[in-house]
């Protein structure tokens, strides 16, 4: 059975990844962490340990809970199998009183959160259960009721899991088939080897199972005594290749328009020409570049006249990228986004007078020079985009910026891929 992907069709290697994480030191003194997850308390601060995993208490004053879930929603591909893995340690101590969960589901705004829609593993401190959460309700399989496998030592896989392996690391797998129905099959994978334990068929309904295969990996822990969850690492894969599904769009800074701006030569001055992000009314869409293209013109004639653009991507969660209306010190400006026409996306376009700061300038992806009277294209692959956090999500703004040695005029086209 481990053979074959959800859909019953034979394994092979030629699969394409669209999210990896594991913790790093990194993790612990630079802000990529946070990049990547949200992070949800309200049971102790979440820490990265020594030993490269993300400690997630809960604190026992009341009902506590801490959360993580990634930032981007899963990617699916259409007829294509959906291969998720996660790994970490449910709780490091069994009993009554908590509840942990790991695996692809989103959430609400409530604390502590509900689970909206997904399906992933849970230990009430004394089971292990398999939960899907549809549109049709929620459906709770406890271990002695799997369907494929109850890892009692006498299934399939010959295997024994008992609640004590809830306080230890387990690799969790789920595979998927979304085309608003389809089967998901969840599982283990010990010593090597997958081992399902229960699917969840999703047959008979009238509406599709989850509104949208765009769901977030997440782990959640929550209870009402003193506990810890451990997230360690997790990945999400696409059986068979990757093609695009979204729609291709573009903006510009006018021609008749353009940004002006007068250059100092250093990055305190680097100008905003162009942002784009998600509209709030579609919080599962994301987009990611295609390609840029820029010019300059210096005034006033004369020779040696260059500019440097950039761009950036700021997050809205953490605080990572800073913007001002002077060059120093940092006056958080309140920028106008217009919705662009038939997108998901909304833009602004400078002035002149929005700046990034040197000091805190986000996550630089690209940058270059340009002659006077001269432009430059750059170009992102799709594949490096997926795989790197140089796709944008709602919690994200794009910012491209240019700055010159020599007062002028600068202007950029972005093209960009959105996927709802």
């Amino acid at each position: 059975m481990a053979a074959l992907d959800a859909f019953g069709r034979l394994r092979v290697a030629g699969c394409f990844t669209t999210f990896n994480y594991y913790p790093s030191p990194m993790t612990n003194n630079t802000s990529l962490d946070i990049d990547v997850w949200v992070p949800r308390q309200t049971g102790g601060t979440q820490t990265y340990e020594t030993q490269n995993y993300i400690n997630m208490p809960i604190s026992g004053t009341g009902t506590t809970y801490s959360l993580r879930t990634t930032k981007q929603p899963m990617i699916y591909q259409p007829g294509k199998s959906r291969l998720i893995y996660m790994t970490g340690v449910l709780m490091t101590s069994t009993g009554a009183g908590t509840n942990s969960h790991m695996g692809l589901f989103s959430v609400d705004t409530s604390t502590p959160p509900a689970i909206t829609e997904g399906t992933y593993l849970r230990c009430d401190g004394t089971n292990l259960i398999f939960e899907d959460v549809t549109q049709s309700g929620t459906t709770t399989v406890v271990q002695s009721s799997w369907n494929i496998d109850t890892f009692n030592g006498n299934g399939p896989s010959g295997k024994t899991l008992t609640i004590a392996n809830a306080a230890q690391t387990l690799l969790l797998v789920m595979d998927q088939e979304w085309l608003g129905v389809g089967r998901i099959r969840c599982g283990f994978i010990i010593d090597g080897v997958i081992y399902y334990g229960h699917q969840f068929l999703h047959n008979g309904l009238i509406v599709q199972y989850t509104k949208t295969p765009r769901i977030y990996l997440s782990y959640y822990i929550k209870g009402t005594v003193a506990n810890a969850m451990r997230q360690m690492c997790s990945t999400s894969i696409i059986e068979d290749g990757y093609f695009s599904t979204g729609r291709i769009n573009n903006i510009l800074v006018p021609v008749s328009d353009p940004t002006s701006f007068v250059a100092v030569g250093n990055n305190n001055n680097d100008i905003v020409l162009l942002g784009l992000r998600v509209q709030t009314g579609f919080p599962l869409s994301t987009f990611f570049l295609k390609n840029l293209s820029f010019y300059y013109f210096g005034t006033g004639g004369g020779s040696g006249k260059y500019a440097q653009f950039k761009i950036h991507m700021f997050s809205t969660n953490g605080s990572i990228g800073e913007l001002s209306d002077t060059p120093t010190p940092p006056t958080p400006p309140t920028l106008t986004f217009i919705p662009l026409i038939n997108s998901s996306i909304e833009y602004y376009i400078g002035n002149g007078t929005i700046y990034t700061s040197a000091a805190n300038p986000g996550f630089i992806i690209g940058s270059g020079y340009l002659d006077t009277q001269t432009s430059f294209e750059f170009v992102s692959v799709v594949n490096d985009s997926l795989q790197t956090r140089n796709l944008f999500t709602k919690y994200d703004t794009l910012f491209v910026t240019g700055v010159a040695n020599s007062a002028g005029t600068m202007g950029t086209s972005v093209s960009f891929i959105e996927d709802i």
